[in-house]
């Protein structure tokens, strides 16, 4: 009996490392996906207009916010923002959210407070 139950244990270790490594993966995999998707849209979605590229359901921001790439559809909002010198207030609630929602709370709370008074002056704030 004692071996039997070893021979589980054995079997549940190894079970639970497979998943373990195939989740590491995935997410490794979902996150070069994204970066890939960031390159594609830093190409095609700055040359928007600010209404496409804020307001576009399948345009801007949006198109990678779809995919589940929040965090890289913050780092275009920044891109777009900084190549058109424009702090708009919709985009940097917009960036806000998506900051937050990937435990960027730092981060998060400069681009909402921009959102309301653009004349904050960006921190350097951590997560």
């Amino acid at each position: 009996m004692r071996g039997k139950c070893r021979s589980m244990k054995s079997r549940r270790r190894a079970l639970a490392i497979f998943f373990l490594s195939a989740t590491v993966g995935l997410q490794a995999f979902a996150e070069s996906d994204c970066q890939s998707k960031l390159d594609k849209a830093s190409q095609t979605e700055l040359g928007l207009t600010v209404d496409k590229f804020d307001q576009g359901q399948d345009a801007g921001w949006r198109v990678l916010a779809k995919a589940g790439c929040n965090a890289e559809a913050a780092i275009l909002i920044e891109r777009y923002l900084v190549g058109y010198e424009s702090n708009l207030r919709t985009l940097k609630w917009h960036q806000a959210q998506l900051l937050a929602v990937t435990n960027q709370y730092g981060p998060a709370i400069v681009a909402a407070e921009q959102s309301v008074n653009p004349d904050i002056a960006p921190k350097n704030c951590s997560s």
